[in-house]
């Protein structure tokens, strides 16, 4: 009789370590998912900083490109500004020699 309880004691003891046992399990699957969660979380993090650096990145080429078009545009206003201040001078100095040739055929 008391070997059977000893047996009793035993069985509901391992069923008890069977318990927690089962229950350390299933928290440990719990955290590995919240972990697997996280990790994640922080991968598409990542992948979203990552292309946000890339459009930043973009954005920055083209404003880049556009200055050195404006700058190229600038440059070619003054050279044009240049050259028709030349072709003024030019004009200006032919039509005075012009009125000075005139002014001398009339005296």
């Amino acid at each position: 009789d008391d070997r059977v309880q000893n047996l009793r004691d035993e069985v509901r003891e391992m069923k008890e370590k069977l318990r927690r046992a089962e229950d350390a399990e299933k928290r440990a699957l719990i955290a590995l998912e919240v972990e697997n969660a996280k990790s994640q979380e922080k991968e598409e993090h990542i992948k979203g900083l990552q292309k946000d650096a890339n459009t930043n990145q973009e954005i920055f080429i083209k404003m880049k490109l556009a200055e050195n078009k404006i700058q190229g545009q600038e440059d070619e206003i003054k050279e044009l500004k240049k050259q028709f201040h030349e072709a003024s001078s030019a004009n200006t100095q032919a039509l005075i020699a012009l009125e000075l040739e005139k002014a001398r055929n009339r005296h």
